[in-house]
């Protein structure tokens, strides 16, 4: 996923209701939803904007 280009992931309601969304597109629990966007941010592989979203970095942007 590092290497994709930079585009938006698909959060466009709060946290709850997107976290929600994705649990049931994906198949598994909030949780796991939650984790998963902790572990991409502390990795430096997302990056959150207020009120724009959540965005997959470019490759060879160091957080």
């Amino acid at each position: 996923m590092a290497g994709c280009a930079r585009r938006p992931v698909e959060l466009p309601r709060s946290w709850d209701q997107s976290a929600f969304l994705a649990a049931a597109h994906y198949g598994v629990s909030t949780q796991v939803i939650r984790s998963a966007m902790l572990i991409l941010r502390a990795e430096g592989l997302v990056e959150g904007h207020q009120g724009r979203g959540v965005y997959v970095r470019e490759r060879g942007n160091s957080p």
